[in-house]
């Protein structure tokens, strides 16, 4: 017995999309990056499907890379944040000298 489903084709924007802003969580340094490209990529998916009138899937696809972007892109900026206070703290005057001169 065949299977008569029709499949969209999901475009491989939408997959890149997906993918980069899953990396964007566990590479680094790059995450940033891969979180624009993804938000990017998404972006352009989406248009490309809505332009193809229903002969393309993969929107969730692309919604989905364009989401893990965009938390990528924040957890990014909050580490960074965080990064730059604690070394802020930890070169402070007073937690330097604290210790040292008892």
């Amino acid at each position: 017995m065949e299977n008569h489903s029709m499949t969209k084709e999901t475009p491989g924007l939408a997959i890149a999309s997906l993918v980069c802003g899953i990396l964007a969580f566990f590479i680094p340094f790059l995450g940033f990056i891969l979180a624009i490209l993804a938000i990017v990529f998404g972006v352009r998916a989406r248009s490309m499907i809505r332009k193809a009138g229903g002969g393309l899937g993969g929107e969730g696809v692309a919604l989905a890379g364009i989401i893990c972007g965009i938390v990528a892109i924040g957890m990014s900026l909050f580490w960074v944040f965080f990064i730059l206070s604690f070394l802020r703290f930890l070169f402070s005057t007073p937690f330097m000298y604290h210790y040292w001169y008892y």
